[in-house]
This record gives C-alpha cells, structure tokens and sequence, in this order.
C-alpha cells in the first residue's frame, strides 16, 4: 500500500507530494511460486516469477498487493481487466455464468464513451483485487484519503462481492431476462462503495484526477475540492432507452440509474 516506504515511493517520500511531478514507472517485481501481484496497470509476465509494470503514464502512487490468487480476466476496448480473489471465493463467479455477453457490452460502452470524452483509460489495464476485510482503507496525510482506489487498482474486500448473497436473485420465474439483470446488479454492486472502493469515483480517478493536478498557490485545495466534486461521482443516465433496476433484499425491483462513467461539465 502506498503508505508503507519500503515500496518505491512516486515522488517526495510524504504523502500526496509529488502532485504535478509524479513520475513514470518501470517497477519488477519477483514472487513465490504460485502467487500473483497486481499492481499499477497491466502486468507483464517475465517468466521465473518475474512480473513488471511500466504503464508509461504518470503513476502519483503505488499499490502492489500479492496472494495465492485465483484470476478471471478479459480485455475491453484495448484494457485487460482483472478479478484476482482468494481460491475459496469463487462461488458468486459462477453466478455470472451466462450474463457474460450483456456484461461486456456494458464495459465496452463505458471505456468508449471515456474515450470519446478525449480521456482514454491511460493504464492499459484495471485489476480489481481482493483484500482481507481488516485492510485499513483509509491513508495518511491532510486529507485522510481513500486507499481503496489505486491508479490501475480498485480494491474489493473480502466481506464485499466475494461474500454477497448473490443467490437469492437467481429465479427465471421471477425475473425476466434474469442475464441482463445479473449485469446490471453487478454495476450497481461496484457503483457505490459498500465494503470496497467505489468503481465510479475509481474509474473517474483514474482517468482525471491521476493525470492532472492543479498547481500554485491555493492547488492542494483546488484538488481536494475537484477530487470529491459531484462531478466527479456522480453517476448519470445511461444510452437513451437503457434502465437499470436498483434491487435491494427489501424493495427488490426499485427503479433507479446508475453507470460508472462519471459526469464531466
């Protein structure tokens, strides 16, 4: 995690300090037989237990986090995204099964809509890792900052997705087009940050607030204010035609909308 030194630090080693001045990084990694690391960005596979990440775009900090993980991946509009979750947590996976197509669809729309925005997802891939529930999510610092949302990371505790009672949402009788809606509950559930960082204001982090700061006089601030601003978390309607049903245990069915591609103004 970022705020441990022993890790190369983007920057000044203080907190939040390189802010204009973040630096590239080329960052080589060795690991157990076995185990896999995620880190900033797409991984490149060395061989020998060797894995780089060199994104080739300013990285304003670190997170590396390896286990004995289990990967699902696929690559969408030119990013590879990961899930690395713990070998006995699976089970919601295959929840998913068949919604794999609308999920996709999905993700497409959103990195292309980010690029059609002129800001491309810059990191060549998004990870989002499993981590124990004890995990501090919170840095150091003025501001006491998230740490649940890494440039190339989102991190997803334990008590989160992988222990969901996704299940209960499994009957053909009483949904229809059960598919469609697994992929819309599966946005909804990393829209919003129950247990783990929220993948609307990571993916607006990623593609904004990590590669551009404010500089002078009054710029910590001015990032403070633009880094928690309703536009850079609010969620906004999807393609016209296009609703998604917030379903909750108590009021399962409820309409709402909801995206992970924040608002720009």
């Amino acid at each position: 995690m970022p705020g441990l030194r022993w890790l190369p630090v983007p920057g000044p080693n203080l907190d939040e300090a390189a802010g204009p001045h973040s630096p590239t990084v080329d960052l080589t990694v060795r690991l157990p037989e076995g185990w896999l690391v995620a880190g900033p960005g797409r991984r490149q596979d060395l061989g020998d237990g060797r894995f780089r990440f060199r994104p080739g775009v300013r990285v304003p900090k670190v997170g590396l986090l390896a286990a004995r993980f289990e990967r699902r991946a696929v690559e969408v509009a030119g990013v590879e995204l990961e899930l690395p979750l713990h070998p006995a947590h699976l089970r919601n996976l295959d929840y998913y099964d068949g919604a794999h197509e609308p999920i996709r669809s999905r993700l497409e729309e959103i990195f292309d809509r980010a690029a059609a925005f002129g800001i491309p997802y810059p990191y060549g891939g998004f990870t989002v890792v499993e981590v124990p529930a004890q995990l501090r999510g919170y840095g150091g610092g003025q501001w006491l900052d998230t740490q649940m949302v890494l440039p190339g990371l989102l991190l997803l505790k334990e008590h989160g997705f992988p222990y969901a009672n996704v299940w209960i949402y499994n009957d053909p009788n009483q949904f229809s087009n059960l598919d469609a809606l697994k992929a819309q509950w599966l946005e909804m559930t990393f829209a919003a940050p129950y247990s783990s960082g929220s993948a609307l204001r990571g993916l607006a982090r990623n593609l904004v607030t990590y590669q551009t700061t404010a500089v002078g006089s009054g710029a910590r601030a001015l990032d403070f204010v633009g880094r928690n601003s309703p536009a850079n978390s609010s969620p906004i309607p999807q393609a016209s035609g296009t609703r998604v049903p917030r379903c909750s245990p108590r009021t399962p069915g409820t309409p709402t909308w909801f995206s992970v591609l924040p608002r720009f103004r």
